[in-house]
């Protein structure tokens, strides 16, 4: 049985059956009227919380509830009759776990212990020099060593816009990325972003590299990949994006089986996240 106090009185009790009860500020029809110093939980008027009680019976808490909380002096009490305290509201708002506040949040911000690499794949052969609109995309015609990538056939599925006039066509579209990998010897978790719609003459890959270090810094593998030649006004956009998502997956997939690659082993297939953007998000 656990037991939430005010003082030395029980608020709510829930028994090992898994019975509710609400002992002096809970009626079965509504809540009984606030005297000062009481436990105080509103919220307009309007009805927002079933209680099922062992699940024999379902009680609608009418009137108030969860908007404004006034919590006596000595705060409020979770205690277990043989274990004691398990957990304390205090009024100062400060929450304690078996007394450890957890309320203290760590700033998802800060970078964490990895130290990070920098990594950039590409299919091979790639030349954007020669369309000087192109200029922002030199940085895939120079993949690190062992990241050099294929293509893929994309055309039962989308189609390129006409301009710019990339290097490849929609039979052989580039597995393209920027990459983040955390320094150790994993497995490592693997998360793919895909950007969203906009002018392809601008490369919008290189837009989540600030969160790639976050990530890599945090034990994740993480890469940004290339979709721009499927932005503008073009058939099958998001089909093409879903296929070029998979496909980079099953690029790493390869490398984490080739032996001598520096991701061999590396990278933890069962724990995958693909995510993205506006269109990214579509496909």
């Amino acid at each position: 049985m656990f037991r939430i106090k005010k003082g030395n009185q029980d608020v709510i009790t829930i028994s090992d059956a898994g019975d509710v009860s609400f002992a002096g500020y809970y009626q079965e029809g509504a809540l009984r009227p606030s005297q000062p110093g009481e436990l105080r939980l509103t919220k307009g008027g309007s009805k927002l919380v079933t209680v099922s009680a062992g699940g024999q019976r379902s009680t609608q808490l009418e009137k108030r509830l969860f908007e404004k909380a006034l919590f006596p002096l000595q705060g409020l009490q979770f205690k277990h009759p043989s274990l004691g305290v398990q957990a304390e509201l205090h009024p100062d708002g400060d929450l304690y776990i078996k007394g450890k506040v957890t309320n203290t949040l760590t700033n998802p911000a800060i970078p964490g212990p990895f130290t990070v690499s920098q990594v950039v794949y590409a299919a091979p052969g790639l030349s954007y020099s020669g369309n000087p609109i192109l200029t922002q995309y030199k940085v895939f015609q120079s993949p690190t060593p062992g990241y050099q990538t294929r293509t893929i056939n994309l055309s039962d599925f989308a189609n390129l816009p006409t301009v710019p006039a990339w290097p490849f066509n929609v039979t052989n579209v580039p597995i393209n990325g920027l990459l983040r990998i955390p320094q150790g010897t994993g497995p490592f978790p693997l998360c793919l972003i895909v950007h969203g719609n906009h002018v392809p003459l601008e490369n919008s890959t290189p837009g989540y590299i600030y969160l790639l270090d976050l990530l890599a810094s945090h034990g994740i593998i993480a890469g940004s990949i290339d979709c721009n030649f499927l932005n503008g006004f073009n058939f099958g956009e998001n089909d093409g994006r879903a296929i070029v998502h998979l496909e980079h997956i099953k690029q790493f997939r390869i490398w984490n089986q080739q032996t001598g690659h520096p991701l061999f082993g590396k990278v933890d297939l069962s724990n995958v996240m693909i995510a993205g953007h506006s269109r990214g998000e579509r496909g």
